[in-house]
């Protein structure tokens, strides 16, 4: 048997196949869901109108609460002052609150004041059946409350039923206007759901339900599900849950009628979908079976042409191919694995690079620690030896020039490890960002006053423009770093007397912060390779002050961590400006 004919036997085996298992999957699988489906948004919908009504207990219970927590309600059941009833309790109180009956009942159950209202028809109604409704299913469950006691027990509401109607009720003790016990007497609001009120629920939900009393019948039937489902029709659904009363007890029936759309338009999809499958899957076999010579043979053919190639050496080459198909993702999988072999070349070379970097820094800084550090050191030490030895023979001046000079030395070590120990941090990538609002022109004032000594001795003027309030969004840590080193290496390179000047412009939204000075400036050739950290930048200071070098590198580091950057303008011999930007908000 040919190549051709077995393949076309296995298709069309395959075919039927799939056409059985396609049938039994809409059948058992997907119809099923679109009737789950069609029960759930059954359930969403009565849920809807059991929300409802949640709304509305929740908007009587705030009324209740509301007259409970007043002082002139406190006093009214104990003192029945009439002025509080003229002014409170009339009918349009009753109308604006949406409320059928108010009653004001004292601490031994006794009524203070009540009445009944047709809300739409304006008639007051017989209140002696809601007065025992009242006093035997509603008082006693009323929470009370003692001497000083907050009132944080939950208020009485919910359903019951009075002569047949059902009824939404809200009820209380009433307290101080501070929420504290005792308890005064209590409160009681009840609302009749009239079929206006069902009609209301019906337009607001868009359903077409019904409430009514479970009867005893249906109180002893009662399922342990929430929800009853069944199908009237093929075009309709019935849906029912229980309202349990206040004592939670089921009390009446929601029921509603709904459209059978989902499972309608399910089975039409289905019937539309298994036509379109086996039109579709006739046509793929008509294809498959004319391609078959084009889509086998060739691709395996190249396969086997790559493999040879690269066992000869040849490690770039690639198949080239495209396909949907088992071979194409065969083809596809092999070129990802050249690709993956060379981003791993690559990686490693990468990483080679980093460690070579990696070491460089580590020679820089153990070369920094090993000469800058050891300058002061020597100089602490030789000086505190002097004074620890000598200073019974040195005079107080000698003394003071000594102590001086070692405090000069504690400066310049505290400053280079303080930058060390930063530099290091951002190296090792342990540098966090905290970025928050900062107040720029305390930050700066901060930073001047830390140098006020400094520019005292050696008789420097530091001034601030008039900055204004400006609030920059940065991390606090990296702004102060920055202002202190530039303010630092200016005072360092400005001779006595001269002037360095801390510039702060508004620029759209962002904040440029400038540090000049009229110090010795620097030349085109050293500003190129400022920060280079491989080449030795640093100078002495005008009043042979050292450094590494280190401090602007470090600016540089921690302003590009944040999306900034460092910009030099400088003269040999006329000063330099040292500027970077800081956004004014939050991007």
């Amino acid at each position: 048997m040919q190549l051709k004919t077995k393949v076309m036997l296995i298709l069309l085996s395959l075919f039927v196949a799939f056409g059985v298992l396609q049938y039994g999957a809409q059948k058992f699988i997907v119809y099923p869901s679109f009737i789950d489906l069609e029960q759930e948004q059954a359930k969403t919908n009565i849920d809807r109108v059991v929300e409802a009504l949640k709304v509305r207990l929740n908007n009587l219970k705030t009324m209740n609460s509301d007259w409970a927590n007043w002082d002139d309600a406190a006093r009214f059941v104990t003192d029945h002052n009439p002025e509080f009833a003229a002014s409170n309790l009339v009918d349009e109180s009753q109308y604006n609150l949406v409320v059928n009956f108010i009653f004001f009942y004292d601490l031994n159950h006794k009524l203070v004041w009540g009445k009944v209202l047709d809300l739409e028809s304006g008639e007051e109604l017989e209140i002696e059946p809601y007065l025992i409704a009242s006093k035997e299913r509603i008082l006693p469950r009323i929470p009370s409350y003692g001497d000083k006691e907050e009132g944080s027990k939950k208020p009485l509401t919910g359903l019951i039923l009075i002569e047949g109607k059902p009824v939404l009720i809200s009820a209380r003790s009433i307290l101080s206007s501070d929420n504290q016990g005792p308890t005064r007497g209590f409160l009681i609001f009840g609302r009749i759901m009239t079929e206006g009120i069902i009609q209301n629920l019906r337009e607001q939900t868009r359903l077409d339900l019904n409430i009514t009393p479970l009867t005893q019948e249906q109180k002893n039937q009662v399922q342990p599900s929430p929800y009853v489902i069944s199908e009237i029709d093929a075009n309709h659904l019935e849906i029912s849950t229980y309202l349990p009363g206040i004592d939670g007890a089921p009390l009446l029936l929601l029921d509603a009628q709904l459209p059978r759309e989902i499972s309608r338009n399910g089975l039409s999809s289905i019937l539309y979908a298994m036509a379109s499958t086996i039109l579709f899957s006739l046509l793929i076999l008509f294809v498959v079976l004319l391609a078959l010579q084009r889509t086998i043979l060739k691709p395996v053919t190249l396969l086997h042409d790559v493999v040879r190639t690269r066992q000869s050496g040849d490690r770039l080459v690639r198949t080239g191919y495209k396909s949907d198909d088992e071979l194409g993702q065969l083809a596809k999988a092999f070129d990802e694995m050249v690709d993956a072999i060379d981003q791993a070349e690559q990686k490693i070379t990468s990483q080679r690079d980093k460690l070579l970097e990696i070491n460089k820094q580590k020679n820089k800084f153990f070369s920094i620690i090993a000469h800058d550090l050891k300058g002061p050191f020597n100089s602490l030490l030789g000086f505190s030896s002097m004074l620890a030895n000598n200073s019974k023979n040195f005079d107080r001046k000698k003394i003071e020039e000594y102590s001086q000079d070692v405090h000069t030395s504690a400066t310049r070590v505290f400053r280079l490890l303080e930058n060390l120990l930063e530099w290091s941090r951002v190296q090792m990538g342990n540098l966090k960002l905290a970025p928050k609002m900062i107040n720029l022109k305390e930050v700066i004032e901060d930073n001047i006053a830390l140098f006020a000594p400094t520019v005292k001795d050696k008789s420097l003027t530091l001034a601030l423009n008039n900055l204004e309030q400006i609030d920059v969004y940065s991390d606090f840590h990296i702004v102060d770093t920055v202002i202190r080193n530039l303010v630092n290496n200016a005072i360092k390179f400005t001779p006595n007397g001269g002037n360095i000047l801390i510039d702060v412009k508004r620029k759209d939204t962002w904040a440029e912060i400038s540090v000049i000075d009229s110090g010795v400036g620097i030349s085109q050739e050293k500003v190129f390779h400022l920060f280079n950290l491989d080449e030795k930048t640093s100078t002495p200071g005008t009043s042979g002050e050292v450094g590494t070098g280190l401090g602007l590198h470090l600016c540089k580091e921690l302003l590009e961590k944040q999306g900034g950057q460092l910009v030099v303008k400088s003269q040999l011999g006329k000063g330099s400006a040292f500027s970077f930007t800081l956004p004014l908000q939050k991007p």
